[in-house]
């Protein structure tokens, strides 16, 4: 059983939407479906203590939600059949276009020095192009944490 979660969204929401975080369960006893409810690492943590028969190690997976619905209690063991993607991995954004430009900006010299905002700005300039306005970020209940300390 494999489950692939975001480790640290901090302040870069996914180029959806930033209530959101992908979750994925991969074994031949998991349902072949999308589940649409929220999931937290908190749940994820829970799901692996009930499968190695460990109890819940804190209160925060203690009072988490069941996975048992993304299970089935018998395994599919048919072949994985992979898609390959085609997409060149040699493409570029296209010369003189923002999203080409906004990355020279970047400071890739070492981890976690990259402007978070910037850089879901070139996502979304990249996914969505200049025509659709970017999701609206409020950091206000961040701001009022920090200022109460």
């Amino acid at each position: 059983m494999i489950f692939v979660v975001e480790d640290d969204a901090q302040a870069g929401p996914d180029h959806i939407d930033s209530h959101r975080a992908p979750f994925y369960a991969i074994s031949a006893y998991n349902r072949s479906r999308t589940v649409h409810r929220f999931i937290n690492t908190t749940d994820v943590i829970a799901a692996i203590e009930h499968v190695l028969g460990l109890g819940r190690l804190s209160k925060f997976d203690y009072f988490s939600r069941s996975l048992a619905d993304i299970f089935s209690p018998t395994p599919d063991l048919a072949p994985y059949d992979p898609i390959i993607p085609t997409q060149d991995l040699n493409e570029k954004n296209p010369q003189n276009t923002s999203a080409a430009r906004l990355p020279e900006s970047l400071d890739l010299s070492a981890p976690d020095r990259v402007d978070d905002q910037l850089c879901n700005r070139i996502l979304w300039l990249m996914l969505k192009g200049d025509l659709r306005p970017p999701v609206a970020q409020s950091h206000a209940a961040l701001h009022a944490l920090q200022s109460s300390k």
